[in-house]
């Protein structure tokens, strides 16, 4: 949209059209955005390095628990 049609609700728009997409080339978890969930992420990855060349070893994305309809509301993280 160019720098005209830079604003907050075209910003949120575009995040909220983001389905399992890899951001950052692999350093973060896929990343997916709804329109009611704006968390991003949740997913972890292990990296150990192991051997006394540096070479790093790392496991596959583990993913966290979904969240409860009722962890959705602001009410939630408001107790």
């Amino acid at each position: 949209k160019g720098i005209k049609g830079l604003t907050g609700q075209a910003i949120k728009e575009e995040c909220e059209s983001w389905r399992n997409e890899d951001l950052f080339q692999g350093l973060i978890a896929p990343w997916t955005y709804t329109r009611r969930d704006h968390t991003g992420p949740r997913a972890i990855k292990y990296n150990k390095c192991l051997d006394k060349t540096g070479k790093m070893y790392y496991t596959d994305w583990f993913p966290f628990a979904k969240k409860t309809p009722e962890q959705m509301t602001i009410e939630y993280y408001q107790k």
